[in-house]
């Protein structure tokens, strides 16, 4: 399985959760893990799965997030799936930068593999919460077995 995951980070709690989930892929293939800023913008179709990944601010995106969200070129079915960090309230309340993610990826031809993830923050500069980043390794574990089981499935 080749993944790729791109994520923004101004505290260091997303690049945290990029990480976790990032090591927890390894076991299946090879794993490129990097910025937004230094993200491609052609997506290359011989990916299993793309994880996007960001700080909720401002109900959404970060600049840098967004910026790679609106360069980035379209493609047609390649497996994606959204996560971000955010205060522990209602989406309602604080917006989520995963369901952001989720519709542009969308928009853009990826497949979406699963509803966007939120993981959570104590503060503003953190850190995240007790067991959240056990939470992206289970997520990241759940993400893995679902794209090998459906590639069992189409054999």
């Amino acid at each position: 399985m080749n993944t790729l995951v791109v994520y923004d980070s101004k505290f260091g709690n997303t690049e945290r959760v990029a990480r976790v989930i990032a090591e927890r892929l390894q076991r299946h293939g090879a794993v490129e893990l990097t910025t937004a800023d230094r993200a491609p913008l052609t997506i290359s179709r011989a990916l299993d799965l793309v994880v996007v990944g960001g700080p909720t601010q401002g109900h959404g995106v970060s600049p840098a997030l967004r910026t790679w969200l609106q360069a980035v070129e379209p493609v047609d079915g390649v497996r994606a799936a959204a996560f971000d960090t955010r205060f522990a309230k209602p989406r309602w309340l604080t917006g989520s930068a995963g369901q952001v993610i989720a519709r542009r990826l969308g928009r853009l031809g990826f497949r979406m593999v699963r509803d966007p993830e939120s993981f959570f923050v104590a503060h503003t500069d953190g850190p995240l919460l007790d067991r959240e980043p056990e939470r992206a390794t289970d997520w990241a574990a759940t993400l893995a077995n679902e794209l090998i089981t459906a590639a069992s499935f189409l054999r």
